[in-house]
């Protein structure tokens, strides 16, 4: 599992540095998952070749659009949110990914 978690976190230390240099939202919330073992522990529930940032990142998103109000969709110009990534982004991320789990998990 730990081999497998190496994998994930430098899939997104890329995608912070490179991919998702375009979006600061995603660039910030890469950084954040990144760098911690619980939240890229979601991507273990996909196969291994789909353990991409893009799959949690996308997953994230869809439960921004269909779920009940959050404070992280403040950050998601998609649903009309301004707020650029802040200090508050990561506790924000952490609450809505332990109360989204569940879908998370099933995305």
């Amino acid at each position: 599992m730990e081999d497998a978690l190496g994998r994930i976190a430098h899939h997104f230390a890329r995608f912070a540095e490179i991919d998702g240099q375009d979006d600061p939202l995603y660039r910030a919330l890469a950084a954040v998952i990144g760098g911690d073992a619980a939240l890229m522990g979601l991507l273990l529930e996909a196969p291994p070749t789909q353990r991409l940032p893009v799959l949690l990142l996308a997953a994230l998103h869809e439960r921004i659009l269909a779920g009940d109000p959050h404070p992280l969709a403040a950050y998601y110009a998609s649903v009309g949110g301004t707020r650029a990534p802040d200090d508050a982004l990561p506790a924000t991320l952490r609450d809505f990914i332990q109360r989204e789990d569940p879908a998370l998990r099933a995305l």
